[in-house]
């Protein structure tokens, strides 16, 4: 009995674990909402620095609704693929530490605004990789983009970009990871 015992332990504590780096991204992530892009998600790297895709910011500066307030963009760095990161004026307490590029098969998770949704957590795995893109099978839908993907650890690993869909049940979701030096 005690074996099973210390083995469900360590199960719980192993769950726990991932709940609690979960819980510690969230506050990071944001709902941004731009006239012309619509609803996209995004997630503070630093106090007043949000790393989103580039498509959701379609002009560099400007007005900007972050989580229901409105602010504005004060500078923006595009990486010539589809990231991009802006200086804003709406701060954030909380933002999220920068791990390093995921492997086939990591568990990665992430926080993103569908359709405007308030942060709905979604879970998936690293299935490969092509080009700049990580490939994760996860839900992922309109007003994704722009969120940050974390792993396991709760590090920030790369942005939801775009979306491939074979049937509505299933999704590959392409991950950018910031280059080297972008942040």
């Amino acid at each position: 009995m005690s074996r099973f015992a210390l083995v469900l332990l360590l199960a719980v504590l192993a769950l726990s674990g991932c709940a609690d780096h979960e819980a510690r991204v969230k506050p990071a992530t944001a709902l941004i909402e731009t006239p012309m892009a619509g609803y996209c998600s995004a997630t503070y790297i630093g106090p007043r620095i949000l790393l989103t895709a580039s498509h959701c910011i379609l002009v560099d500066s400007g007005p900007i609704t972050i989580n229901g307030k409105a602010g504005n963009i004060i500078a923006a760095r595009h990486d010539g693929s589809d990231m991009a990161v802006l200086v804003v004026d709406i701060e954030s307490p909380a933002w999220a530490k920068v791990g390093r590029r995921a492997k086939q098969g990591d568990k990665v998770f992430f926080y993103g605004h569908a359709s405007g949704f308030d942060a709905l957590l979604r879970r998936g795995y690293v299935v490969g990789f092509h080009e700049k893109r990580t490939l994760v099978d996860m839900t992922v839908g309109k007003g994704d983009s722009g969120a940050g993907v974390f792993n396991e650890r709760g590090e920030l690993i790369g942005v939801v970009s775009s979306v491939f869909s074979a049937y509505p049940t299933f999704h590959i979701c392409a991950v950018r990871q910031p280059d080297e030096g972008f942040l």
